[in-house]
């Protein structure tokens, strides 16, 4: 995030973005070929259009918050992730049945808040709101969308799993530089 950060000072976002997912698209060109185009293609192309979003709030994100706070609100991936288990797939997942899927939420977060804002004095580290935070909200919203459809892609096709991913990364630049 801090990296991020730095490359925007230096260029405007959507070239920064662009440029990243278009080297590692190229590195994954060879797999992309091997995706399933049948069954694969399109979900995996959808799917990328959360990655795509999740790169792109990030990236703007940068702009009005500080690296750690983007850190911090970007793991809430891992609420995001059973809520939409709880919502499509209409899972049970109570405190009672699934106490595990929350301690492992919670410890999370916490360890990405002792992680990221423990520098931070109290009073300042959730001070002033701004646009940035709504962003990398969303930016969790994007990669936690994006793997809980990717996920089920690839359930019990473990061979496509590269080439689902090199499609959501190919998404990704392709979006960016629509962006």
């Amino acid at each position: 995030f801090a990296l991020g950060t730095l490359m925007n000072d230096s260029l405007p976002p959507p070239v920064v973005t662009s440029l990243r997912m278009t080297l590692a698209a190229a590195v994954l060109l060879p797999w992309m070929l091997k995706i399933d185009r049948d069954h694969l293609l399109l979900p995996a192309a959808f799917a990328g259009c959360f990655t795509a979003l999740g790169y792109v709030t990030q990236s703007l994100a940068l702009f009005d918050t500080d690296p750690a706070r983007v850190s911090f609100l970007g793991a809430a991936t891992v609420l995001w992730c059973p809520f939409l288990e709880i919502l499509v797939d209409r899972k049970d997942l109570s405190w009672n049945t699934s106490p595990q899927t929350w301690i492992a939420a919670i410890l999370c977060l916490v360890g990405v808040a002792i992680l990221e804002l423990g520098g931070a004095s109290s009073a300042g580290a959730f001070s002033g709101i701004n646009m940035g935070d709504g962003l990398a909200v969303l930016q969790a919203v994007g990669f936690g969308t994006a793997c809980f459809l990717s996920a089920k892609l690839v359930n019990g096709k473990p061979q496509q799993v590269i080439p689902v991913t090199s499609i959501l990364i190919g998404m990704t630049a392709l979006l960016s530089w629509v962006w």
